[in-house]
């Protein structure tokens, strides 16, 4: 695997700091106070707010030395989205970095700002994967960058115990339709598991066709016609295909 210039290593770590940076505002806006809760003999930080009614939302233990820096100097915490979508787009553009696609990353989005992460969830699956490319400093290789799942892992003990949850995932979904989420979306019920490796082996193997997505083709509404109009942008007419095989 090629390995990614030094420069843009510093820019990808500099991305990250900035994103924790401002995914902490976001979660905690400085109307609110921090205030250090005892539960079950360890304190805690958890974030008060007063307006419109006091609520109170759990960040994290009190000894994570991390979270008491970020505590002490949270009012100092200015966001910078601009500047961190000009360092995603060098890094995708010039560094050769792997994103996800828009509509997954409005998912996530919608998720983080739930409360997800902020309750420990991590983040697993294919758009979990692309990221090891800016941690590790390589290129991956594209073909295990093929899917676009985006899984979520959360240890829900952790919720009970300092008296914080995520909002039901309906709540959020509520949400996206409300305007607040992406502006288009396709919700599919279903299941699709792969065993470790499989999926990547049949990519390899040319078990799959794949084509360059597009906006009309994920998201129209004729869900009859999708195979034959991803089969027509690789140029195959889906009437030509046979369903038996043989040797001559």
């Amino acid at each position: 695997m090629k390995t990614i210039d030094l420069a843009y290593r510093t820019l990808y770590a500099e991305l990250v700091q900035r994103s924790l940076d401002a995914s902490f505002e976001t979660d905690f806006s400085t109307a609110g106070n921090f205030v250090r809760v005892p539960v079950k003999g360890r304190d805690y930080w958890y974030f008060e707010e007063t307006r419109p009614a006091k609520t109170r939302r759990y960040v994290g233990p009190a000894e994570d030395p991390e979270i008491a820096k970020r505590v002490a100097s949270f009012k100092e915490i200015k966001s910078d989205l601009r500047s961190r979508r000009k360092l995603v787009s060098t890094l995708v553009r010039d560094a050769g970095l792997t994103a996800p696609d828009a509509f997954t990353g409005d998912v996530v989005e919608a998720l983080a700002k739930a409360g997800l992460f902020r309750l420990r969830a991590v983040l697993v699956g294919t758009v979990a994967f692309q990221t090891y490319a800016g941690h590790l400093g390589v290129r991956l290789p594209g073909a295990a960058l093929q899917t676009g799942d985006a899984d979520f892992a959360q240890f829900h003990a952790l919720s009970a115990e300092v008296g914080d949850s995520l909002p039901p995932v309906i709540d959020v979904l509520k949400a996206v339709a409300r305007g607040s989420g992406p502006s288009h979306a396709f919700l599919a019920l279903g299941y699709a598991g792969w065993t470790a490796g499989q999926l990547e082996g049949e990519i390899r193997a040319n078990g799959w066709l794949h084509c360059e997505a597009d906006e009309e083709l994920v998201f129209g509404s004729e869900i009859e016609h999708k195979w034959e109009r991803a089969l027509s942008k690789l140029g195959i007419d889906a009437g030509m295909l046979s369903g038996s095989a043989g040797t001559a």
